[in-house]
């Protein structure tokens, strides 16, 4: 990299970036060198990047969340004072997910649990 930030790869080398989904990027690729005894430059392509960061869709379906050992004055308004409760999500509809994803539940929203059948 130099100090304009300009990538230079040989070799059939690769590179990898970490973009910001906030910003609009321009990536230019300029080919130089020899191939086959053939000179080539320029042969380069210019492509817009855009990333997207938003979030699709939120839980598809009708669910229902209930926990263990509730305690509270209602049987049903989720208060507790079991330390090791287990919290159980029931989807009336059937959520459908790709190879690719999962489905994770927070207790904090910020550390993440995959979830099991």
């Amino acid at each position: 990299i130099d100090t304009d930030g300009n990538w230079t790869l040989v070799n059939d080398a690769s590179w990898t970036s970490a973009l910001d989904g906030d910003k609009a990027y321009i990536v230019q690729v300029t080919l130089s060198g020899t191939l086959l005894g053939n000179a080539m430059s320029g042969l380069g392509q210019t492509s817009s990047v855009t990333i997207d960061n938003t979030i699709t869709a939120t839980l598809a379906g009708t669910h229902t969340v209930t926990i263990s050992n509730d305690t509270g004055i209602l049987d049903n308004d989720r208060i507790t004072n079991d330390s090791a409760v287990k919290v159980s999500l029931t989807l009336v509809s059937a959520l459908t997910l790709s190879a690719d994803e999962a489905l994770q539940v927070s207790a904090d929203g910020t550390n993440w649990v995959a979830t099991t059948n």
